[in-house]
């Protein structure tokens, strides 16, 4: 007993699915220029994992408007456990001691991918030398875009009647 319910041509706006795929790619360039200006291009693809998580946090759940889809799926997000941060943000992270020479650096540069979702407050990072993923739980953030801060002056006020 499935309804089939056809749409009409080119009318993208009433099927669902593919305003949701709208939406992401919406939401996926977007964050596109969020990242640091040195993050690779050619490794966007790495970045869709955290956008979608960013979105489904965002979007409300269509059976229970009052959580989001994230929790309808998969329970109440902690945001203590998995941080989040901007994509593609750079930043130093810890070189094991067991991976370094004695005497070389203790970081390495690398780019923030999205939160580990298996690991406790661990990040999953692109490192910049070989361009390999890697899981780390100890970075020291070096954002090269300043966060936004608003001017109460440029606020809209609200109408008085």
């Amino acid at each position: 007993n499935i309804l089939l319910q056809l749409v009409p041509p080119y009318n993208h706006r009433a099927n669902r699915a593919e305003r949701a795929i709208r939406t992401f790619e919406n939401h996926l360039i977007a964050t596109l220029p969020t990242a640091d200006e040195n993050f690779p291009i050619a490794c966007w693809d790495l970045l869709r994992p955290h956008a979608e998580q960013a979105l489904n946090l965002l979007r409300r759940c269509p059976t229970n408007p009052s959580i989001s889809a994230w929790h309808a799926v998969r329970g109440p997000y902690k945001y203590s456990a998995q941080p989040l941060a901007p994509p593609g943000c750079f930043f130093l992270a810890l070189e094991p001691p067991s991976k370094r020479r004695t005497w070389a650096p203790h970081g390495v540069e690398a780019f923030y991918l999205g939160p580990s979702t298996v690991h406790y407050r661990c990040h999953r990072i692109l490192i910049t030398s070989t361009k390999s993923v890697r899981v780390t739980d100890t970075v020291a953030w070096m954002p090269s875009k300043p966060s936004p801060t608003l001017d109460p002056d440029s606020l809209p006020r609200p109408l008085r009647v």
